[in-house]
């Protein structure tokens, strides 16, 4: 039996999530541009400018190796006049060998302006999190409701007052630990090419288990075994009733 109030519940979390997206994307904005790393992550937003005759980082012609390509540009995003970094292309295969087209595969990699890769630094994910966690936590400590709760007649009950960080804060404790070890690499990691559908399924589908096991049992499985509360409620003693 699907959770009481699901659908009221799903929307009320899409609508906080943007609204702390947006609230996260202002804090980093003003940053763009200082430093090679720093990217927002919201591609759709942004305006795109492409050199087809720029010098292709050494990095990629390594991975690929003797193998022609067939094409390869440096494109630079921006918002709102501000830079958000550049990343180079390189698409290679797609030719014909004994007659028949090969496969046609690109690979990308962040760089600096001298063409230079850097690892993307990316922190709005985890400000994002954390702008749920204390800001939503304070709003459902004051009267038990986000801006996405009180849109759908949604409210957090069970205690006065109610603990609002702490159930955020475990609600969301999985995604920031993601967010964190992803952030993480930044520092610690080198630039890697990135071409995800290039690595062999086995490695994808150890990746696919390894996150989806807990991340499943701790999102998903509440779900289709209701007891009437999802697992930060239920720990907390709280319930989300109608209002």
């Amino acid at each position: 039996m699907p959770p009481l109030h699901f659908w009221p519940r799903l929307v009320a979390g899409v609508v906080d999530y943007l609204m702390a997206t947006v609230l996260a994307m202002a804090m980093i904005w003003p940053f763009l541009g200082l430093h090679d790393q720093l990217r927002l992550d919201v591609a759709g937003l942004m305006s795109v400018d492409c050199d087809t005759k720029a010098r292709i980082p050494s990095i990629l012609r390594d991975q690929i190796g003797v193998q022609p390509y067939s094409y390869h540009d440096v494109c630079e995003t921006s918002l709102l006049g501000r830079s958000n970094g550049k990343t180079a292309t390189l698409v290679y295969g797609g030719l014909y060998r004994d007659g028949h087209p090969t496969p046609s595969q690109s690979i990308f990699v962040a760089v600096s302006d001298d063409f230079t890769p850097v690892t993307p630094l990316k922190p709005q994910t985890v400000i994002t999190l954390l702008v749920l966690i204390f800001g939503g936590g304070l709003l459902i400590r004051r009267n038990g409701q986000t801006p996405g709760k009180r849109l759908v007649g949604l409210k957090v009950t069970g205690a006065s007052p109610v603990p609002g960080i702490a159930r955020e804060a475990i609600k969301l404790l999985p995604c920031l630990l993601l967010a964190l070890a992803s952030l993480a690499w930044t520092f610690v990691g080198p630039p890697i090419p990135s071409n995800l559908w290039g690595l062999p399924w086995s490695t994808l589908a150890y990746a696919a288990v390894a996150l989806g096991l807990p991340l499943g049992w701790f999102y998903v499985l509440p779900i289709l075994q209701w007891r009437g509360a999802l697992h930060h409620d239920r720990w907390l003693g709280l319930t989300v009733e109608q209002v």
